[in-house]
């Protein structure tokens, strides 16, 4: 599809409608529709100056979606990255404090695992059947797997909630 029949602009804006995306990911998109880099940085600047396109907004909004959906601090800074948004843990633990408050880093993940791992034993689980060493390890797979570290995760089920 050449670059005269496809317009830029409007493209991005019906997919950032969708909902919003990176700097670097409406980049991609227009590289994939054959724009020469002339292009893209015109449309580029014309996105940020309507205000479309903010990646610090785009950081923080995406920052509280995977923390909602369970995902730990290595799992967020990976999907961060994989969005083309350069994300430390000092990032995570500033947004962290910015959006949920003070309180002390692991004991922050901790109450969050604590709610997850109830969560998950929930499901298929009767109150009459006891927790199992394999269900135990299976949910400890599954949270490193969302980029919780092993020491929080066993903490978390040591702690008298679980």
């Amino acid at each position: 599809m050449s670059s005269r029949s496809f317009d830029p602009l409007n493209g991005a804006l019906t997919k950032i409608a969708k909902r919003d995306h990176s700097h670097w990911e409406i980049e991609q998109y227009f590289k994939k529709k054959g724009l020469s880099p002339q292009e893209i940085s015109s449309a580029l600047e014309e996105l940020v100056e309507l205000r479309a396109l903010d990646d610090e907004r785009f950081k923080r909004s995406y920052f509280l979606e995977l923390v909602r959906k369970g995902w730990g601090p290595l799992g967020v800074q990976f999907k961060m990255r994989s969005r083309g948004i350069e994300f430390s843990q000092g990032d995570y633990q500033k947004l962290r404090g910015e959006e949920f408050g003070d309180q002390e880093p692991d004991e922050f993940e901790v109450a969050r695992l604590q709610e997850l791992i109830e969560r998950k034993l929930r499901r298929g689980l009767t109150h009459s059947k006891p927790i199992t060493w394999e269900k135990k390890e299976k949910i400890k797979r599954h949270l490193v797997s969302r980029g919780f570290s092993l020491g929080l995760i066993n903490q978390a089920l040591e702690a008298p909630s679980t």
